[in-house]
């Protein structure tokens, strides 16, 4: 609810990170090699490189929404319909919908889409689960008003979610930036 101090919270943990992965990267001590060993646990295929740069794009897909658009542009509620939702787009894409895809898909998931190893029930359930979020944000933030938009946010959940089962790019930062642009329009 505090949108300066996440704004704040958000660039400090990215200079974190930044900092943390120079020292692993260069196996400084005394956490040099503890963190190589700790992180080696978490890579995948995205990570094969000498850098390990999951995490970081984890909180920039979080986190861009938020610097992108820090606060509603003037007063409470000045962002009407689907723009009151934006600095939720990182939340939503990535921190409830990617999530759980992932978790759906992967321990439920029958029905792959073609070409993908993505699945049709880790989609679903990720369009589901960003609904359900998209109401909790309305019954807790009395500064989102959605102006009667709903087709347009359920689209661009939709649209966010479906490239999210065919992308090969880094989804955590592709995902966010898609919904911000389908939010803002």
């Amino acid at each position: 609810f505090d949108r300066p101090l996440l704004y704040v919270a958000a660039t400090v943990c990215l200079a974190v990170f930044i900092f943390l992965e120079y020292v692993r990267y260069f196996r400084i001590k005394p956490l040099g090699h503890t963190l190589r060993s700790l992180l080696s646990l978490f890579l995948d295929e995205r990570d094969s490189g000498p850098l390990i740069l999951t995490h970081i794009y984890l909180l920039l897909g979080m986190s861009l929404p938020i610097w992108v658009i820090p606060r509603p542009c003037t007063q409470k509620g000045s962002l009407g319909g689907a723009r009151a939702l934006v600095p939720y787009a990182g939340v939503l894409a990535v921190g409830v919908g990617d999530t759980v895809a992932s978790i759906f898909g992967s321990t439920m998931g029958e029905i792959r889409w073609p070409g993908t190893k993505k699945t049709f029930e880790g989609t679903m359930t990720s369009i589901f689960a960003q609904i359900i979020s998209v109401a909790l944000i309305l019954i807790f933030d009395s500064g989102v008003d959605l102006n009667y938009s709903y087709a347009w946010i359920l689209g661009s959940i939709s649209t966010v979610s479906l490239l999210e089962a065919y992308t090969t790019q880094i989804d955590n930062l592709l995902l966010p930036l898609y919904l911000l642009i389908l939010l803002m329009a």
